[in-house]
């Protein structure tokens, strides 16, 4: 009796973890066996969530990247491998679970965070190129003791062609501080008085910490459209100077069929290239 199994591994981190084929996966081969078209194996995406694997899983607890496929061959009988390249400046974090999906991304970029030209602040607003998650900068902040305001702009991007985005889907951004701020208050809208409101802990500091936050949950009133190009994060005033940073906003849509789940643990650094390889075999 033979069997399909799947394996991950990651250079230069070695192989991380097995995983499991979704049923949605399964079906994918089997069409591909009984009438030679199938979803195509065609992206990988890498996300921070840590549920395990299951059959019926469609998407990935929280995606921050996906890539397209970059080649796709057979090293050996009963056997087919894919690779993607995860290049320098993407996908930078510690990845927890990954996913190989038939479609790309739905994902719209608000701002890049590589300029301080669009942003005000109660703070000393800065473009910092050391301290960086996505793309070739970030946007640094020299908080004073008594300031709230850490972040603020009406020039986000919300002119996206490719996507209709709703309620359903996630506002997604990095932050990182060098002094423990508590609760933050992140506004995404049209204006401070029609727009989506979080409370969020960041927790961590002098480490960059991913903001994942579905906008229905969000409190406040809004009118959801491509008028909405205001953003804010506040805090209360901390009593001290310290350093703040933001990288890449986007909002994020669920998109594609995921035909495979697993879950890893490895740290990417901005630096750092990193190879994927996914591995699919019949086991006898």
């Amino acid at each position: 009796m033979s069997k399909l199994s799947g394996s991950i591994r990651i250079e230069p981190v070695g192989i991380l973890a097995r995983n499991l084929i979704t049923s949605a996966g399964q079906e994918s081969l089997i069409t591909a066996l009984t009438s030679g078209s199938a979803n195509p194996w065609s992206y990988i995406a890498v996300g921070l969530g840590t549920s395990a694997p299951g059959s019926a899983q469609t998407a990935l607890d929280e995606e921050i990247y996906r890539i397209q496929v970059d080649a796709i061959w057979s090293p050996n009988p009963g056997t087919a491998k894919l690779i993607g390249v995860f290049i320098q400046g993407v996908a930078t974090g510690h990845w927890r679970e990954f996913g190989i999906f038939n479609d790309e991304h739905a994902r719209h970029s608000l701002h890049t965070c590589e300029s301080a030209g669009d942003w005000s602040s109660d703070g000393s607003l800065f473009q910092e190129t050391s301290i960086v998650n996505q793309g070739g900068a970030s946007l640094g902040c020299n908080m004073t003791s008594t300031g709230t305001i850490a972040f603020q702009t009406t020039n986000l991007d919300t002119d996206s062609a490719t996507y209709t985005f709703g309620t359903t889907d996630y506002l997604q951004f990095w932050y990182y501080t060098t002094h423990d701020v508590g609760t933050i208050t992140v506004q995404f809208g049209a204006s401070a008085s029609d727009c989506f409101e979080f409370d969020w802990v960041p927790g961590t500091v002098n480490a960059w910490v991913h903001f994942h936050q579905q906008l229905g949950t969000a409190r406040g009133s809004w009118t959801f459209g491509t008028a909405d190009n205001y953003f804010r994060i506040t805090h209360s005033a901390q009593g001290t100077t310290f350093s703040e940073y933001l990288d890449w906003i986007s909002l994020f849509q669920e998109n594609g069929t995921m035909l495979a789940r697993g879950t890893v643990d490895a740290e990417k650094g901005y630096n750092e290239i990193w190879n994927m390889y996914y591995t699919i075999k019949v086991n006898t």
